[in-house]
């Protein structure tokens, strides 16, 4: 019986990758050699150039499996002794694919909206899923879902952390396949400060000062800034900057018609918003000195008489309105104030009103201020002071004057005293005639005084912080008398912070600081002598002497010389000069001598102009010479500047130290010396300069692909504003004509509108300005996406012969240059001493080939521009193979029956088959065809003709293979007349032949059965060439005889039905037989006989054939005659003639009818 190697009981589990080759082998065996059968999924499988059955159909070969080449296979083993069977289950793994693998998708979000990414995946078993997220492995939480196994990630709720590449990776035993997404996540616009009402930020800035509106934009990505005026768009100009990346809008000096209303517009694909800045331009109050038609009279010195009124005016214009304010003297006036503050009203002024007004109008701006000196005059009136010592001398003499009685030689005094306003001009008469000067007459001045001085006692005076001083100087004198302040030991001047008020009667300081700590004094002269009045400020300093001491000194006799006392102090001492110790007293030769100020290196109104870096130290120096020593104050933009921490006051006021000069530095400087003898100013204008400086790193890398668009961004800042220049390489570069490489206005941008690769390298932009340079650097790498030579989107298909060797080229171009890999059906390739990579991996060499090396191969360009990939569908050319090849197979077949040459054949490509009938090309009859692509020579009917060698020619282009097969066809034995059973009869004794005359091939054998059992010959019967011969048939000889002609081709039988007749015997004895009966008797003739066929028996009558009667009966087919109640007439010759087909055989009887002679007496004579 056939039976299969192996554990056939069990089935077999096989697994192979998609497109691989795979072989399920059944080895049978068994006599007769059975056939093999292969079945899928039970039906029977059919060869096509997929499948191919070999080795007799013990091979079933699936050369490029597919996933519909899955399924149960049967191989079933069948010959004469029985059947047997094997099981296969194949799996065919197909490696993961990934709908749209070689392709990386950019993904884009709205931030907190939801985005899906898809990872459609085949393959068998079903791939696992995972997702990736820059690198990490991505763990499922309520914002990140996986669906359908991880065919969708689903991303809820997108923040800007969600931005990445994610990497989908399909994975099963037979490979693992992987896809990637860029999302990014759009984040719209916010702006800092933006209000979702929409209202505006309100901004406030002063006339010609800058300004600054920030739009400080968040999102993603980096959103486009536009900036509207009043709904219109607005560009940079002369006065506005927008600075690069539009999130600085600088107004340089704010002018009347630079309030608006800005808006600044954040744009990018996620959406827009904007803020709104209300800007007012405050414009310092700035108060009008002319004449006011209508309004009287507003000067700097305004004379009034007593009991008179007076109206002041102040008309300012500011934005906002300015609050007018009035001071008397720094105190807050109490007169009448109309219009809004505008006007000052004095009614019926009195001499209390004189003093110094001031209009100060003031806003968030700044102020102004305009002063008023008001006197008040008085016309002159006599007074008659008492004195005491002269009363017994004094004579009224009513209202026009006095009487004076004095002693001849003796001195008189007469004294004009008037409190007119101003002092009046006194004139004496004597006589009616001016009086004038002469040795006996003097007209004297009356020396100054000043009410509550107390020598070198000073007055303390006690201010608060911040408060205004007031120090009064009340003084009497004729002539008037000069008011002068000092301040440790300096002649003070008037200033925005020192005012002298009443004809400097008051000094009254604003805003008091420490540094107004000192001793003041005032100091009252005139040709009658002078006055000194102390106050001490807050904290005393004692005196200080510059210079050596002593000092020597040496002058030539007659000759001039001045001695020059510089002293510093708090309050500012009294400077008296002695000589040896006594004080010296001025007369023609002996001056003290006050000297105006000069200062160094000035002239006229001409500005000294510093230009000065950022951070470097600024000394502005005020050199002044003066005697006294002069009070130096310094200014900036109109304000007296006071120390900080930046800034300090050297040299007593000689120096003005910028430790380090900052933007805000910038401004006019004016220095102001003052003593009593005069004043003088030097101007100085500081800029502060500030280096360019370009935001980010000195240098940048770039990477780009071919043909996208790029930008440079140069924000660069700097005071002056720099200039910007770009090079390229340290070439200049320029715009083009076609304007693919485009430079902004003011450089603080290129755009290369479609990058190619010339335009790669170093583009460096240049901000440049009086201090110095600064530069950055873009490092671009125009980058070129690999590309394949000779790529094509079908695989290239190779070939090579098995055991040979054999180069695959890959040659890729990118920019930069791809890292090339191979891979082999989707896996990684391993180098081996067999698989070698050259040339950087472009030459993939294969040494002596095998059959497993055949598949897809697959080379990966890759680069950070992107992938390519090629393949290669690489055949390993196998030569044919045949089972018995170069020998003869003997095939033997009955005529008739199909027949089938089977040539199966392995090689790789599928060999021709060629087939030759006794060495000439075989011309296919009709029942003749060829399958399995001509691998089997099919007979439907084989025909006597088609005996003969036959050849199959296995061919391809790795060589050729032949096999022989002799076919043999057999004839099926036929034996003459054996369509039906022949029946043969012979009389026993006799001869009798039973032919058997047969044809066939081979020449079939005779045998011969006796009623189904082989017959036995003797004597009597022989088995002869063309029969069977009975010599004499007998009786045990009859029967059913089979002819059974039977060879390799079949058999056939031929029946005879043999009948040996027996000619019939009638038991008795010879001769004729008398029979005497008495009439009315019953009389029975017996004619026992035997014979085979069994005879027919018939009764004659004196010759005649009797025929029976009611009377005269034949019984048991013709044995017995019976007589009934013979009678007379009954006497005859009776005969019995028993007949067969072998003869016949009669009886006679001689019956005798007598007359009744005993009634009860029958005889019968009966013959056994």
């Amino acid at each position: 019986p056939p039976g299969i190697a192996g554990d056939f009981q069990l089935p077999e589990n096989i697994s192979t990758v998609e497109k691989n080759p795979i072989s399920l082998v059944c080895e049978a065996s068994g006599i007769p050699l059975p056939s093999v059968t292969w079945l899928k999924n039970g039906w029977p499988v059919t060869s096509n150039t997929s499948v191919r059955i070999l080795s007799g159909g013990r091979t079933l070969r699936l050369t490029h499996t597919t996933v519909s080449d899955e399924g149960h296979y049967t191989c079933v083993v069948t010959n004469a002794a029985g059947e047997v069977r094997k099981d296969f289950y194949l799996s065919v793994l197909v490696p993961p694919g990934i709908v749209g693998e070689n392709k990386q998708e950019d993904m884009k979000v709205k931030e907190k909206n939801s985005v899906t990414l898809t990872c459609e995946v085949i393959g068998n078993p079903i791939p696992q899923i995972t997702w990736i997220k820059d690198g990490q492995p991505l763990m499922e939480d309520k914002d990140h879902r996986f669906l359908s196994s991880g065919r969708f990630l689903q991303i809820t709720n997108a923040q800007v952390s969600d931005m990445g590449r994610y990497t989908c990776v399909a994975s099963n035993t037979a490979g693992d396949k992987s896809k990637s997404y860029i999302l990014n996540v759009l984040v719209s616009p916010t702006i800092v400060g933006a209000d979702s009402h929409g209202s505006a930020e309100e901004v406030t800035v002063i006339l010609n000062s800058p300004t600054s509106l920030v739009c400080e934009a968040y999102s993603y990505p980096p959103a486009t800034i536009t900036w509207l005026k009043d709904g219109s768009l607005l560009e940079s100009n002369r006065n506005i900057h927008i600075l690069p990346g539009g999130r600085i809008l600088q107004i340089l000096s704010a002018q009347k018609h630079s309030a608006a209303r800005y808006t600044c517009i954040a744009t990018n694909e996620a959406g827009e918003t904007l803020k709104h800045f209300e800007v007012q331009v405050y414009i310092p109050p700035t108060i009008n000195r002319g004449d006011v038609p209508g309004m009287g009279l507003s000067h700097k010195e305004m004379k009034i008489k007593i009991n008179h009124s007076l109206t002041l005016e102040c008309e300012a214009h500011a934005v906002p309105a300015a609050a007018i304010s009035w001071y008397k003297d720094g105190q807050a006036s109490h007169n009448l104030i109309y219009f809004y503050g505008h006007t000052l009203q004095i009614t019926e002024a009195q001499v209390s009103d004189t003093g110094r007004y001031t209009c100060l109008a003031s806003n968030i701006a700044g102020e102004d201020e305009v002063e008023f000196d008001i006197n008040i005059q008085v016309p002159p009136s006599f007074q008659q002071p008492y004195r005491g010592w002269e009363a017994g001398n004094m004579v009224d003499t009513g209202r026009g004057g006095e009487n004076k009685d004095v002693i001849i030689n003796n001195p008189l005094s007469l004294y004009c005293e008037t409190d007119a306003v101003p002092p009046p001009v006194l004139t004496w008469y004597k006589d009616g005639y001016p009086l004038s000067s002469s040795d006996k007459v003097l007209i004297l001045p009356v020396p100054p005084s000043i009410s509550g001085a107390d020598g070198d006692l000073p007055e303390e005076v006690n201010v608060l912080g911040n408060k205004v001083a007031v120090m009064d100087c009340v003084t009497s004198g004729s002539p008037s008398p000069s008011i002068t302040w000092q301040k440790d030991g300096h002649l003070l001047a008037e200033d925005n912070k020192h005012s002298f008020l009443s004809n400097g009667r008051r000094l009254q300081i604003l805003n008091s600081q420490v540094t107004d700590t000192g001793r003041y004094a005032c100091v009252v002269e005139n040709i009658a002598g002078r006055a000194k009045k102390y106050f001490n400020l807050n904290v005393h300093v004692p005196p200080s002497v510059v210079g050596a001491n002593p000092e020597n000194l040496t002058v030539v006799v007659n000759n001039f010389i001045s001695l020059n006392c510089e002293v510093t102090g708090f309050p500012p001492p009294d400077l008296s000069w002695l000589k040896n110790g006594k004080p010296v007293s001025l007369n023609t030769n002996t001056f003290i001598v006050p000297v105006p100020p000069s200062i160094k290196d000035h002239s006229g109104t001409s500005v000294t102009v510093f230009n000065v870096r950022v951070g470097t130290p600024v000394m502005l120096e005020c050199k002044a010479s003066a005697i006294p020593p002069p009070v130096i104050t310094w200014y900036k933009n109109r304000r007296i500047i006071s120390e900080s921490a930046n800034m300090e006051i050297l040299a007593d006021g000689q120096t003005l130290r910028i430790k380090g000069a900052e933007v805000s530095d910038t401004g006019q400087y004016v220095c102001k010396a003052i003593n009593i003898a005069g004043r003088d100013y030097k101007h100085f204008h500081l800029n502060v300069y500030v280096p360019p400086n370009i935001e980010g790193p000195k240098e940048e890398l770039i990477i780009e692909t071919i043909s996208n668009p790029v930008a440079f961004m140069c924000d660069a800042t700097g005071i002056p504003p720099p200039t910007l220049v770009w090079l390229k390489n340290g070439k200049p570069l320029e715009n083009s004509n076609s304007l693919d490489v485009h430079i902004f206005s003011g450089g603080s941008r290129v755009q290369i509108a479609h990058s190619q690769l010339l335009d790669s390298g170093t583009y460096t932009c240049i901000a440049s300005n009086v201090e110095g340079k600064a530069q950055k650097s873009f490092v671009l790498s125009v980058q070129v996406p690999p590309a394949i030579t000779n790529n094509k989107s079908e695989p290239e298909d190779l070939a090579a012969l098995l055991e040979s060797s054999i180069n695959i080229g890959c040659t890729a171009t990118g920019m930069p240059s791809p890292q090339i890999n191979w891979l082999k059906n989707g896996l990684p390739l391993s180098v081996s001493s067999r698989i070698r990579l050259l040339s950087a991996g472009q030459i993939l060499r294969l040494v002596r080939v095998q059959i497993s090396d055949a598949g897809v191969y697959t080379c990966v360009a890759s680069s950070r521009a992107g992938v390519d990939n090629k393949h290669y569908n690489l055949q390993i050319f196998v030569p044919p193979s045949l089972d018995n090849a170069r020998g003869t197979e003997e095939v033997t077949i009955a005529k008739g029956s199909s027949a089938s040459l089977k040539c199966f054949t392995d090689g790789t490509p599928a060999p021709a088959m060629s087939w030759f009938k006794n060495g000439h090309p075989l011309s296919l009859g009709a029942h003749q065809n060829l399958s399995s692509r001509g691998m089997v020579l099919h007979f439907a009917e084989t025909e006597i003709g088609d005996i003969g060698k036959y050849t199959c020619v296995a061919s391809n282009k790795a060589g050729d293979v032949s096999k022989h097969f002799s076919l043999k066809v057999l004839e099926p034995p036929q034996i003459n007349g054996s369509g039906q059973p022949e029946e043969l009869s012979v009389i026993v004794n006799n001869p009798l032949e039973l032919p058997c005359i047969s044809t066939g091939i081979p020449i079939p054998k005779i045998s011969w059965m006796k009623d189904g059992r082989p017959l036995l010959q003797n004597d009597n019967i022989r088995v002869i060439r063309e029969g069977l011969q009975i010599t004499s048939a007998q009786v045990e000889d009859a029967g059913r005889y089979t002819c059974l002609a039977f060879s390799l081709a079949g058999d056939d039988d031929k029946e005879y039905l043999v009948r040996v007749h027996v000619p019939p015997n009638i038991a008795g004895t010879s001769g004729v037989q008398d029979l005497t009966v008495l009439q009315n008797r019953q009389v029975i003739l017996e004619c026992k006989s035997d014979a085979i066929p069994p005879p027919t028996i018939s009764w004659l009558k004196n010759g005649e054939l009797l025929e029976g009667t009611p009377r005269i009966r034949i019984l048991s087919n013709g044995r017995y005659m019976q007589i009934n109640n013979a009678d007379l007439g009954d006497t005859a010759n009776y005969t019995c003639v028993a007949s067969n087909i072998a003869g016949k055989m009669t009886r006679e009887f001689m019956l005798a009818v007598h007359g009744k002679i005993m009634d009860s007496f029958l005889c019968i004579l009966l013959f056994a």
